[in-house]
């Protein structure tokens, strides 16, 4: 639980021979790691949004971020890392 409440993934826990291996990741979604892939403002916006919610639309983007549907659309796809579920409404 701890490293779900610091917003870290689950550890991965492994069991070998003579041991216990603990690997605890770190959460590649942070901003400071967000704005060094040079994600804008918004974008850095839909990736936390995303983290406590799991899916984005399009709509919640828009209303969000206040921009058009268009802008909102282009602003998802350069993310490169939700995949896209119906016609440009909903995202994961």
């Amino acid at each position: 639980n701890e490293c779900k409440n610091a917003g870290l993934p689950e550890p991965i826990i492994e069991y070998s021979s003579g041991g216990i291996s603990v690997t605890i990741l770190k959460n590649q979604f942070n901003e400071k790691s967000l704005i060094e892939i040079g994600l804008s403002a918004r974008q850095i916006k839909a990736v936390q949004y995303l983290k406590e919610n799991q899916n984005i639309t399009n709509k919640i983007y828009q209303k969000t971020c206040e921009v058009s549907k268009a802008t909102a659309i282009r602003d998802l796809t350069e993310l490169n890392i939700l995949i896209w579920y119906g016609n440009f409404n909903a995202l994961l």
